[in-house]
């Protein structure tokens, strides 16, 4: 789980110089991801007491997101149907690069014009077909939420790893390059990234 709960309750035998209020006997905490960010891959480059951050190597910290990503099963799901509807788009494609070099190589020299008119109307009404099929997939992977589930995935654990950096950390990050990660540079990584890699 990425919550860790628990309850303190104070008690009128150890209180020191305290008064126990009616109501302020008793807290619950929560501890919300301590986890290292995308995966505990790169823990090390994190900042420890007497350690400051290093850079993980880009490439594989993708690669780790990618693996944290895949885990939710919106993601994994909407992933491998998008992945399906991109090969039938590159099929489709070379089914078209052969149907027109047939066309052109057969059809158009064709001596018998009413069979010819008959092949082409036969070839463009399949392409029609398959393209009106293969839009409606596209349009459809807008309603597999892949991107808005992945993006809320990463804004969240990035949300969540600042709540946990310590002093240092903190204290060189500038406020808008934190507003810039959370609200344009995850949507980027989802779009450009993720999505389309």
């Amino acid at each position: 789980s990425n919550t860790l709960e628990f309850e303190v309750v104070l008690l009128e035998d150890s209180l020191v110089n305290a008064v126990l209020g009616q109501f302020s006997h008793h807290v619950r905490i929560h501890i919300i991801n301590d986890d290292s960010f995308p995966t505990k891959k790169y823990e090390y480059c994190y900042e420890t007491e007497g350690r400051p951050a290093e850079d993980p190597p880009p490439w594989g910290l993708f690669r780790e997101y990618m693996r944290m990503n895949w885990k939710n099963p919106i993601v994994s799901r909407g992933s491998i149907k998008m992945m399906i509807v991109d090969q039938l788009c590159n099929m489709y494609f070379v089914l078209g690069l052969g149907l027109d070099a047939w066309l052109v190589d057969y059809a158009l020299v064709s001596e018998d014009t009413g069979q010819a008119v008959k092949d082409i109307a036969i070839v463009l009404s399949c392409q029609a077909a398959i393209f009106l099929v293969l839009h409606f997939l596209e349009w459809s992977e807008l309603f597999w939420r892949v991107g808005g589930v992945s993006r809320a995935t990463l804004q969240t654990a990035l949300f969540r790893r600042f709540a946990l950096f310590g002093g240092m950390a903190r204290a060189g990050l500038k406020a808008g390059d934190f507003s810039s990660a959370i609200t344009r540079d995850a949507c980027d990584i989802v779009s450009d990234g993720y999505i389309n890699a």
